[in-house]
């Protein structure tokens, strides 16, 4: 994640020249979107009373993290046959939008974080019951066991158990134990997330 980061503090639009910027940088940015992504004075003195920052400050951050999130793309634009411009796509691809990756990774994170301050019998439910594993958050694994025609192993997806099961695996007397665990392991999560 630290590596996404540094990308975006030194070679997107904007150089900020350390981390704490950034992350104030970050923090301004948050705020502006919170309240609508408005530029009033209103807005701004309530992002600077928030921030203990000067409000001059704060439109200076605000108008430089706008620039840094808008950008031309260069391939889009080519010259064709006849040295003309065009604004043909040659081949556009949205899945590699850095912003929306960005925030993708701060989810996941922030997920994680929630998962791991739960105790290891909510882990283990939590993670038995969704399918996945609760060490690495891997959905799949590789059986070496279990080949293709390629000879490679095969891509099999951990198996999500019902409730009966993981009464079965961990001694509890129903499967309703298991289910109640399983809610209120989500709920904690949610209550840590709240707080994220």
């Amino acid at each position: 994640m630290r590596e996404v980061h540094d990308y975006i503090r030194t070679m997107r639009g904007l150089t900020v020249q350390s981390g704490d910027e950034y992350l104030r940088l970050r923090k301004v940015m948050r705020l502006y979107r919170e309240y609508g992504q408005r530029t009033d004075d209103a807005t701004i003195q309530r992002i600077s009373a928030e921030l203990l920052e000067k409000p001059e400050l704060i439109k200076e951050l605000i108008a430089a993290g706008i620039r840094n999130t808008q950008f031309i793309d260069f391939y889009r634009q080519y010259a064709d046959e006849d040295s003309e411009e065009s604004r043909e796509e040659i081949a556009a691809d949205g899945t590699s939008d850095t912003e929306k990756l960005f925030f993708k990774m701060e989810r996941a994170e922030k997920v994680m974080e929630a998962f791991e301050s739960l105790n290891y019998r909510e882990k283990r439910m939590l993670s038995a019951h969704l399918g996945f594993c609760m060490e690495c958050y891997a959905t799949h694994y590789y059986d070496k066991d279990d080949l293709d025609e390629d000879g490679n192993p095969k891509r099999i997806p951990v198996p999500k158990e019902a409730f009966i099961d993981i009464a079965l695996d961990h001694g509890l007397a129903s499967p309703d134990t298991a289910d109640k665990t399983y809610r209120r392991a989500l709920a904690k999560m949610k209550e840590k997330l709240k707080d994220l």
